[in-house]
């Protein structure tokens, strides 16, 4: 769905514009991303390109779309950067001597 393409009711519930924070090539990203952004207070929506499920082989051209209101873009920048801080570190293997 589109930013123009809200009906009233969604229009009345985001204030202001809606930009796109950024597109990934997975509906598993960006559910993953959705849920980071919603933990943290931000409403977003996504933009999907596989027509709602019914033809997933379309999101690989279009990818997934994470949308958000202008005035929260910010935060959900902040809380992307959050996590990527917090991601794991990979442990070097001890060479043998």
């Amino acid at each position: 769905m589109a930013p123009d393409d809200l009906t009233d009711r969604e229009a009345d519930h985001y204030d202001g514009p809606i930009v796109e924070l950024t597109r990934l090539p997975s509906r598993f990203e960006a559910d993953v991303i959705i849920a980071k952004l919603r933990s943290g207070g931000v409403r977003v929506i996504m933009n999907a390109g596989d027509a709602g499920g019914w033809y997933p082989h379309l999101g690989l051209t279009q990818g997934y779309g994470i949308l958000v209101a202008e005035h929260d873009l910010d935060a959900a920048k902040d809380l992307l950067a959050s996590s990527d801080r917090g991601a794991p570190v990979r442990r070097r293997r001890r060479r043998k001597q």
